[in-house]
């Protein structure tokens, strides 16, 4: 079994990550780059570990390049024990998949002493606390799980058992070579400024068609120069110019149900 430990004294966010990196052995770390899974949700595990769990929240976290993070907090019926399952699906590929992991280990270590081991759960497994009942993140080709636990120290989660089922769930997928033009993804069919000039201050009603298989859809809007709005009676989106002549632009980014993003931008000259 191929084993390391790391142990970290740094102050900054960033000299934590490239100390993980190194003492977690990175560049050892067997990335599947060539080989997609077509996004994840742990929605999708209704039996197993979870069948006795409700669903209380989940929680999508801005998006990153191509890569999306998305937290999903269960609570067992008739208990007050929790598990947090965090889900990273990245549509470049494993590497950012696996960047993605070693930074949220990074931000959430505490202190701790993380280990990796290649031999466990997925292409990469990542314990991040000395107790293994509480946490254990792994790598599974372009997905990356975190799995926490929030419970009694005499009561053990299935921590170990739920990751072995997502990992069981994710093996079972269709593997593809590629993700471009993949009919899981949302698509951005429209996204324009119905005028695209404008006074400062002015508005332009935003004209949006997306086509997606697996909703629902988180939208979010990004505006340069400007603002977003939503008009309630309309149930449209517009955009403000601000008070600044020159270029504008606002971003639409749609993500589904399974953790697959498409983004498109539009562009406003304010005179």
């Amino acid at each position: 079994m191929s084993t390391y430990e790391t142990s970290d004294r740094a102050r900054s966010y960033d000299e934590v990550v490239g100390i993980l990196k190194r003492k977690l052995k990175f560049s050892d770390w067997p990335l599947r780059e060539t080989e997609f899974i077509a996004g994840f949700s742990a929605e999708a595990l209704r039996s197993g570990v979870l069948a006795d769990y409700r669903l209380e929240r989940k929680t999508l976290m801005p998006p990153i390049i191509s890569r999306v993070t998305r937290r999903y907090f269960y609570r067992q019926l008739n208990s007050r024990l929790a598990l947090e399952v965090t889900v990273i699906v990245s549509q470049m590929g494993a590497r950012e998949a696996a960047e993605g992991l070693i930074q949220l280990v990074a931000a959430s270590q505490m202190g701790s002493e993380p280990r990796v081991d290649f031999e466990a759960v997925g292409n990469v497994t990542v314990y991040r606390r000395p107790d293994t009942n509480q946490s254990l993140a792994f790598l599974r080709n372009n997905i990356g799980v975190n799995i926490d636990g929030y419970g009694r120290a005499d009561k053990p989660l299935p921590i170990r058992e739920l990751a072995q089922q997502i990992d069981s769930h994710l093996k079972e997928t269709e593997i593809t070579s590629t993700l471009t033009d993949h009919d899981r993804l949302p698509r951005i069919l429209l996204f324009e400024a119905k005028a695209n000039r404008l006074k400062a201050g002015e508005r332009t009603d935003l004209t949006i068609e997306v086509q997606d298989n697996n909703p629902p859809q988180d939208w979010l809007f990004h505006a340069v120069n400007g603002s977003y709005n939503h008009d309630p009676e309309g149930d449209l989106w517009y955009f403000r110019a601000g008070h600044e002549k020159g270029s504008a632009e606002v971003a639409l980014t749609v993500v589904n149900n399974v953790n697959l993003m498409a983004t498109k931008r539009t562009s406003i000259t304010i005179d």
